[in-house]
């Protein structure tokens, strides 16, 4: 399937978090070269969401423009959130939902006349309203790890109506306004190029093409290797470390995380005394983790992405606290300890399953060598 675009335009792309800008490099390589693109940076990390990546995208040097968005839907108060959700339904009801949707990209990212947008995924205000006139625009949705291979059952809401957040998200959805709640069939994807590390595994397969996102002659290679470096920081000696430590916002799947934090220091305190340990966190999560016993720990920036680490750990442990994009990013030869907290509540507080995720990535998907550790 041929671009809808052949010349070369004007395309903006949604950055929130290092590994967006990982995946947009590599779209970048393999065939994103014939837009002028426009990075569009929105915060994103724990509490007030202050995070940018514009300083990253800068310093790839692939973008024309960087723009900051500072409006965050996440973080608005109740009353802001109401406000939003009725003239979503009032300009739904009036048939003008694709105009209040461009409207919303307006006042995010500015008067941008684009041909082509790539975004993180389905969910999120902005995506989605970016997805909604994807009929006009060419659209490409990047990968998201587990969420992405969940399937979305048209009976979903009838289980599940009870459970925060599940009933907007499930009208928003209907509405055709963004997938909030993940489970959720959102019509305009019908128009969107999909990407995903493993294609055939995707469930949900609205789409108008899905691809594999990967590089596919020297050259792309050769260049992607050059953006990443140029891009992020790593003057580290991986070689020196025993432990590749990747961890997991614990309060996505639990309103008692500490319990598990504990949990987890213990095992790789009597597992790992007297070694050397780095530990990439996950942008989302702000806790601090007390590895007493190890003879160095290295934390590494939380602006780098899991996922171009993996090369480097070829001679080093591996252990993650559940972080599904990274392992799918793994060579053949690789393996990773992952943990499995037998108790953890089956709902959280977020609308967020443990289980289900834990399930997708370790009976859904192929080729992750993944030793299960239960603690």
């Amino acid at each position: 399937m041929k671009m809808k675009n052949e010349e070369k335009g004007t395309g903006i792309v949604i950055i929130y978090t290092a590994k967006d800008l990982q995946e947009f490099l590599l779209f970048y390589c393999s065939e994103g070269k014939s837009y002028k693109w426009i990075a569009i940076c929105c915060p994103f990390g724990e509490r007030e969401c202050k995070t940018f990546m514009d300083d990253y995208c800068r310093k790839s040097g692939v973008f024309e423009k960087v723009i900051i968005c500072k409006r965050h839907f996440k973080i608005m108060c109740t009353e802001e959130k109401m406000k939003l959700f009725l003239k979503m339904c009032l300009n739904f009801l009036i048939g003008k939902r694709r105009k209040y949707c461009a409207r919303i990209v307006n006042d995010c990212i500015g008067d941008i006349d684009y041909s082509a947008a790539v975004v993180p995924s389905d969910y999120g205000v902005l995506t989605g309203a970016i997805i909604a006139n994807s009929k006009y625009k060419t659209v490409y949705i990047l990968e998201d790890g587990a969420a992405d291979y969940r399937d979305r059952p048209s009976g979903y809401i009838l289980k599940h109506f009870k459970e925060k957040g599940q009933l907007i998200g499930f009208l928003l959805a209907k509405m055709g306004y963004t997938n909030s709640a993940y489970h959720y069939k959102f019509n305009d994807t019908k128009y969107c190029i999909k990407y995903s590390q493993q294609p055939e595994k995707l469930k949900y397969r609205n789409y108008s093409a899905i691809r594999k996102l990967i590089v596919v002659n020297g050259a792309e290679e050769e260049l992607y290797n050059k953006l990443i470096e140029k891009t992020f920081d790593l003057d580290i000696s991986f070689n020196e470390y025993d432990l590749m430590f990747f961890t997991t916002p614990l309060h996505d799947f639990t309103e008692n995380p500490e319990k598990y934090k504990e949990l987890t220091e213990q095992y790789i305190n009597n597992h790992y005394s007297g070694k050397k340990i780095l530990v990439k966190k996950h942008p989302r999560d702000s806790a601090d983790y007390n590895f007493q016993c190890a003879s160095e720990i290295r934390i590494i920036n939380g602006s780098i992405p899991g996922e171009i680490l993996i090369p480097f750990l070829e001679k080093m442990d591996i252990i993650s606290m559940f972080t599904s994009s990274v392992l799918l990013f793994l060579n053949k030869d690789q393996s990773c300890k992952v943990f499995y907290y037998e108790d953890f509540v089956e709902r959280s507080k977020t609308e967020h399953s443990y289980k289900e995720c834990f399930d997708i990535v370790m009976n859904e998907l192929d080729n992750l060598n993944v030793e299960l550790v239960r603690i």
